[in-house]
């Protein structure tokens, strides 16, 4: 399978995908998780000599079958998990804001991120962003329509709360 058609299948899973190429090795590899960061990069109870090929092993999703543990070149995992941790982001707040200000631009001009969003207000957490990704233009208008009319109905339904003095059975 050529590079362009295996990013393709590997995006419907992993949506964030970066590449790199180590020596003559090739990898596509997906970002730490919030948990895996905290737990691996900044815990110190972990032996650093089995971060790096955890973070790898973790989050290399080609190729499948690559031995961190009996490379043919030393140092491969250690650049890698290195690589891994810096576009995984989560410890450079520039990055972070910069990415913050990008994804705010976007929904806000972006009509389909807008009726995404407001399915998402009207059914989360049965819909998820993910689940839509997978939906066909006629599913997401169809939902689109009925969250319209669920957030009408809930915000026209009022509270009703008892008054102190009133009789109770």
């Amino acid at each position: 399978m050529d590079k362009e058609r295996l990013v393709f299948f590997l995006k419907q899973r992993y949506p964030i995908l970066f590449e790199t190429t180590i020596k003559e090795d090739y990898f596509i590899f997906r970002p730490l998780t919030k948990y895996e960061f905290e737990n691996l990069v900044l815990n110190p109870n972990v032996e650093e000599a089995i971060v790096s090929e955890t973070i790898c092993e973790l989050c290399v999703v080609y190729p499948e079958d690559y031995d961190f543990e009996n490379c043919k070149y030393a140092g491969i995992p250690e650049v890698l998990a290195s690589e891994i941790i810096d576009k995984s982001g989560w410890s450079d707040e520039e990055f972070i804001s910069k990415e913050v200000q990008r994804l705010q631009q976007k929904y806000e001009k972006n009509y389909m991120a807008m009726v995404e969003n407001q399915i998402l207000a009207a059914f989360s957490p049965q819909v998820t962003p993910e689940e839509m990704n997978h939906w066909d233009i006629y599913t997401l208008l169809d939902y689109y329509v009925r969250s319209n009319h669920i957030l009408e109905i809930k915000s026209k339904v009022q509270l009703f709360v008892p008054d102190k003095n009133m009789v109770q059975y």
